[in-house]
């Protein structure tokens, strides 16, 4: 709990309009008194407080910045909250001993408290919250009954131990943690990019993150056609086609010029969806030019698919990976499974008969 005294007195007395000398005087102290006790090197003794806290016409308790804490369970669990919502960590560290002290089997207790010393042990790099950290995420698996949050698991608690020994700088330790609780390879990235890091282990890294890089490139697929969704639910369909403009480039990216790869299929099925928002937003010059993209890049990976993921930049794992998707067969039949879902679109099949009209030889080169 802080001690406001320094910053009370400094400002009672300005509020007073008086000087340090002036308040010296009216104390009969020395002027080095005052100034020690405004700077928090030097704390008045008891008397002082009351005649103090008399001069200014106040409380000891209002002097000192003393608010009486409510301690039941509820209220604990909140302070705690707000303590990690707000990054207010000055002299909280009593209260969070006292709180621990207090409820030692509680969840709802102990888990706030070992994220805060390990997020605040983390940014201030002081190695006995972190180790205090560790200690309080193993007191939580036995607890784990009372959880009522849906975001925190034994899995996610298992983690944070690990990312707990990477802030101590025990790689060997975080390492084991993270590679012994890793289910569908959700920690390949941080095994990856530590190994890369730390172990002067490139190859081996170069596989994790290589892993890692396929399925988040998966998840942001499936986060994009999301957002795309909702937009177009609230008719939002400049933020959806904002979006896809964000994606695309990225997507683009991680194809090796001249190669065909699983992300060419990909990109045709995004760009048709640019076409259905420009469409949806009355521009059909755009909405035109998208589906032609559309159409020669689906047409591209038809003309040769590859599933496979040694094509793809910066892939260095496992070159009999393939790709699945539920888009259809090939990348034309996925582009017309999206434009039937979107049907009510006015002018989006007569545009798209106009655009499939055209000859192989005047087909749009993106």
């Amino acid at each position: 709990m802080p001690n406001q005294l320094a910053k009370n007195i400094r400002a009672l007395r300005r509020e007073q309009g008086l000087t340090q000398e002036q308040l010296a005087e009216a104390m009969d102290v020395s002027v080095g008194a005052v100034s020690k006790w405004e700077q928090a090197s030097s704390m008045p003794e008891i008397p002082m407080l009351m005649k103090l806290a008399d001069f200014f016409q106040t409380s000891v308790d209002a002097l000192l910045g003393y608010e009486l804490l409510n301690n039941g369970r509820e209220e604990s669990i909140q302070r705690l909250k707000e303590y990690l919502n707000t990054k207010t960590y000055d002299g909280i560290w009593s209260d969070v001993e006292k709180t621990l002290a207090k409820y030692p089997h509680s969840f709802d207790i102990v888990y706030p408290c070992a994220e805060l010393y390990h997020l605040v042990g983390m940014e201030n790099g002081n190695k006995r919250w972190l180790k205090k950290a560790i200690e309080l995420y193993s007191r939580c698996f036995p607890l784990l009954n009372q959880n009522q949050d849906d975001t925190v698991s034994e899995l996610s608690i298992q983690i944070s131990i690990a990312e707990t020994y990477l802030s101590l700088g025990d790689t060997k330790k975080a390492l084991q943690q993270l590679k012994e609780h890793n289910p569908c390879g959700i920690n390949n990235a941080r095994i990856g990019s530590t190994m890369a890091s730390f172990c002067h282990v490139p190859d081996e890294a170069l596989t994790y993150l290589s892993h890692a890089l396929l399925s988040h490139m998966s998840q942001i697929m499936l986060i994009v056609a999301g957002y795309v969704s909702a937009f177009d639910e609230k008719k939002e369909y400049d933020k959806g086609l904002a979006i896809l403009s964000w994606f695309l480039p990225f997507l683009q990216g991680l194809e090796l010029p001249g190669k065909i790869s699983f992300l060419g299929k990909s990109e045709s099925l995004f760009l048709a969806l640019c076409g259905l928002m420009s469409l949806s937003m009355g521009d059909r010059d755009a909405a035109k030019t998208y589906l032609m993209q559309a159409r020669t890049t689906a047409l591209r990976f038809d003309a040769a698919p590859n599933y496979g993921a040694k094509h793809v930049r910066f892939y260095y794992g496992d070159s009999n990976a393939v790709a699945y998707d539920d888009m259809g067969l090939t990348a034309m039949a996925g582009i017309e499974k999206i434009l039937n879902e979107n049907a009510q679109i006015p002018g989006l099949f007569s545009l798209w008969d106009e655009i499939s009209e055209k000859k192989e030889g005047d087909e749009y080169e993106a």
